[in-house]
């Protein structure tokens, strides 16, 4: 006598690490043990190629200073990857850097080679101050090359004080500071 055992086995092909997807109910019950639930935001939207640019042409509502820190926020955070994915794919593309400098030249119309933030606008001086600030945060991220660092200074060099901005390019590029 021989048995046949069949068993099936549902596999996906794209495995999945979240924990749970709470419904109301399950969100009640959560909160009956856990005080203080976190909330995440979807930054699956920042690993889509030229988020930004469509977000700088003003496709995606009204563009303020907390929109775009908040945008900048997701290139800013503890994992090198995240980050490094974040400035390739929102930064560095060609159509990208033509949509930041465009943006730039609108919001700073009279600003000329004087580099006085003073003129330019709230947006333009948000914007500048995102793209240093993510260039600070990833200075020693080993997954952001030299190049790409250079080519984030050199899209607010017009915009920033000399000093400010040889500084930072000292740190990529001088042998002295970097290994790389």
């Amino acid at each position: 006598m021989q048995v046949n055992l069949q068993t099936q086995c549902r596999r996906c092909a794209q495995p999945s690490f979240g924990m749970a997807k709470l419904t109301q109910r399950g969100l009640d019950a959560a909160k009956d043990f856990i005080s203080d639930l976190p909330t995440y935001s979807n930054d699956k939207l920042y690993s889509k190629p030229r988020v930004l640019k469509s977000f700088l042409k003003g496709k995606q509502g009204v563009i303020t200073p907390d929109s775009i820190k908040e945008i900048f926020s997701h290139g800013q955070t503890s994992f090198a990857d995240k980050n490094a994915e974040f400035v390739n794919k929102q930064i560095m593309s060609l159509t990208s850097r033509k949509t930041i400098n465009k943006f730039l030249k609108s919001e700073g119309r009279n600003i000329g080679d004087s580099r006085n933030l003073d003129m330019m606008s709230e947006n333009g001086k948000a914007l500048v101050g995102s793209i240093m600030d993510l260039f600070d945060k990833n200075v020693a991220n080993k997954r952001v090359s030299r190049t790409k660092g250079v080519a984030m200074l050199d899209l607010i060099k017009k915009y920033i004080d000399p000093e400010a901005h040889s500084k930072r390019a000292a740190l990529v590029m001088d042998k002295l500071y970097s290994k790389r």
